[in-house]
């Protein structure tokens, strides 16, 4: 996708929002999720998400804080505040009205893990539901897992960070 579209859709979202909320810094948030965005060694937020949203403001010429936050509290932030951004966030049919969906910064994939001398052998989601999954909570892969069937009492553990389901 190139720089002209996400430049247009940036200027389309300032149009959308009132000049007031503008007035200050906008607030973006973000939660760590390698390689989209992430800490670097220096504490510096990279990844190639985080490069296409940075250029996307820098050509806005919108004054702009970006906060690497846990997702729950990167989503409720954009729930509650007019001026707060969210991104990398997975459009589901259940988001869909939440929110002033922009441009993608990317696609992805996930899958289950698990240590190599379990043995673990999973060839469908109801393979996989013998097992307890680490997933972040109201992140795509528990709403998804929630949709096929998938119980919090049961089969997933809740928990805060990305780094924390490895």
């Amino acid at each position: 996708m190139g720089i002209l579209r996400y430049r247009f859709s940036f200027f389309l979202m300032l149009v959308l929002f009132s000049q007031t909320t503008f007035a200050k810094v906008l607030n973006v948030v973000t939660e760590e999720f390698p390689d989209y965005q992430y800490l670097n060694g220096k504490g510096e937020l990279i990844g190639s998400a985080a490069d296409i949203v940075r250029q996307v403001l820098n050509l806005s010429q919108v004054q702009y804080e970006i906060s690497l936050v846990n997702w729950a509290i990167a989503y409720n932030a954009v729930l509650r505040r007019p001026d707060t951004c969210l991104f990398s966030v997975a459009r589901l049919p259940t988001r869909e009205e939440q929110f002033l969906w922009m441009f993608p910064v990317g696609k992805f994939t996930t899958s289950f893990y698990g240590l190599k001398s379990a043995k673990i052998k999973i060839n469908s989601l109801e393979d996989a539901k013998k097992y307890k999954t680490a997933v972040i909570r109201n992140n795509y892969s528990h709403l998804y897992l929630l949709e096929n069937g998938f119980s919090e009492e049961k089969q997933l553990i809740l928990i805060l960070k990305f780094r924390q389901c490895i």
